[in-house]
């Protein structure tokens, strides 16, 4: 009898252990709030997110997941971050999304690992305006040419996000090193950046 309510007991407090460990995890998950808390140093910092924190936890991966898209941001190989998207794409359908995504990126820069990023503007036969922000705060406007802009695109040292107004829900996909963030409306493109800054800070 003992040795069953032993058994019992060890059966119990490992049910509760398991319990205590996915809720320490994953609390935020289930949180109805906009605000994600995120660490900076010893301090804890609000961010306001675009989606409902568990709205953006119903966006789907496609070979990707979370640790990666956080280990990929953190990199020693990953310098530069290209932010690709529909120019013409209206704010009230999606760009500003891009907005968002891009000004906490920017944040970011200055308490995490840090990254060059640009950010194209509008597009002409030879290549596109592009902002670019650099690592140590300051910020340059100039011409890229189209040889130039495949050369940022397709190398090694860059992750590329690419903004995409498709059929999909909410949606983050890896290609290569492209992350493509997706969704049919307004709302879907928030759940899916949302979910993306998550990954990074989390």
């Amino acid at each position: 009898m003992k040795k069953i309510s032993l058994i019992l007991s060890i059966i119990l407090l490992s049910s509760f252990c398991l319990c205590t460990e996915k809720n320490s995890n994953d609390l935020f998950e289930y949180s109805d709030s906009t605000v994600f808390m995120v660490t900076v140093g010893e301090n804890k910092v609000p961010i306001e997110l675009r989606a409902k924190i568990n709205d953006s936890f119903t966006t789907l991966f496609k070979n990707t997941d979370k640790n990666e898209i956080k280990s990929t941001y953190y990199s020693e190989n990953h310098e530069i971050i290209y932010i690709e998207y529909d120019r013409s794409l209206p704010a009230a359908e999606g760009g500003v999304s891009v907005a968002d995504l891009k000004l906490k990126l920017i944040w970011a820069n200055s308490y995490f690992n840090p990254h060059v990023i640009i950010v194209p503007g509008d597009l002409t036969e030879n290549g596109t305006y592009a902002d670019i922000f650099y690592k140590d705060g300051s910020i340059e406007s100039t011409f890229l040419n189209n040889e130039h802009v495949d050369k940022v695109k397709n190398s090694n040292k860059t992750i590329v996000i690419d903004f995409q107004r498709t059929e999909n829900p909410a949606t983050i996909e890896k290609y290569n090193n492209t992350y493509i963030i997706e969704g049919n409306s307004l709302i879907e493109l928030d759940k899916a950046e949302s979910m993306f800054i998550i990954a990074l800070l989390s």
